[in-house]
């Protein structure tokens, strides 16, 4: 019953985000909502990579609305049926829901899934403990997944523009982002939100720190981290967890100079130092 209650209310706020912005400020979670709520205008196209039942996609859907348009990408079966179950109730925007794995290149891959409930499904075999498992090296099932890379798909469905890539994708985020590199090289690369937690990335072979360098050398993107209230720049050099980020591993990029009104934006709304 209160499982069912819990599932109501967040439907109720998906579908509300500046209602869902204040809520999740109020407790004290890191403010990506608010971060979407000042950034995103209707007619956007927005890539929701790792896109799990639609916490993102359905609030995106209505900053969107009505001539904006949705790509969602979930690879895990009984995850994306629920995906495509919530995407229904949202006839006003366009949805593209994708059961695809977004990685460097096009493909087949292992998914493996460490949870019943298809939670936390990664392209690599993690061995950390997770969210929902205190397991060091907990059960895995193991499913063939097909790959695609965010720049052929791009092409394929004839794209020119992205205004927001959202990415949380338990440690391949560095492989989505070198398949992107057409994209984040364009003359308006997309704002990045994005989890990094060193983990996970070790399982994929990197840092943190080596994806912030990515980003910084592909198109000088300038980082910050999701405190819960407000935004702090990430320093270059030493810069992964968990010393410099305790609490929250998710992130935002904005690119140097394309996104001069972005940063205005949220500095005018305190997310931001002002002297950053």
């Amino acid at each position: 019953m209160q499982e069912n209650l819990k599932a109501r209310l967040r439907a109720v706020l998906a579908r509300r985000p500046n209602l869902l912005a204040r809520v999740q400020r109020w407790l004290g979670h890191p403010c990506e909502f608010e971060v979407l709520r000042l950034l995103l205008r209707p007619g956007a196209v927005v890539l929701d990579v790792g896109a799990n039942i639609g916490q993102f996609s359905v609030p995106i859907a209505h900053l969107v609305a009505p001539d904006g348009c949705v790509h969602a990408f979930e690879p895990t079966p009984r995850v994306f049926a629920k995906l495509e179950f919530n995407l229904r109730h949202l006839p006003r925007t366009r949805f593209v829901a994708r059961r695809l794995a977004v990685s460097e290149h096009a493909g087949t891959a292992a998914l493996f899934v460490p949870d019943e409930r298809g939670l936390e499904a990664s392209l690599a075999r993690h061995h950390g403990f997770s969210a929902w498992s205190q397991a060091e090296d907990p059960a895995c099932e193991s499913i063939g997944v097909e790959t695609v890379s965010i720049d052929d798909y791009l092409q394929a469905a004839a794209i020119p523009e992205v205004a927001l890539m959202k990415i949380d994708v338990e440690g391949a985020e560095l492989l989505v982002l070198r398949g992107a590199r057409r994209l984040l090289a364009s003359p308006r690369p997309p704002i990045l939100i994005f989890e990094s937690w060193g983990r996970w990335t070790r399982d994929f072979g990197y840092r943190p720190s080596e994806l912030f360098d990515f980003l910084r050398d592909t198109a000088r993107y300038r980082i910050f981290h999701f405190r819960g209230h407000d935004l702090s720049p990430v320093p270059t050099g030493n810069a992964d967890e968990p010393g410099v980020f305790p609490r929250f591993v998710n992130f935002l990029a904005l690119a140097e100079g394309v996104h001069a009104a972005e940063i205005a934006t949220l500095k005018r709304a305190g997310l931001i130092p002002a002297n950053v």
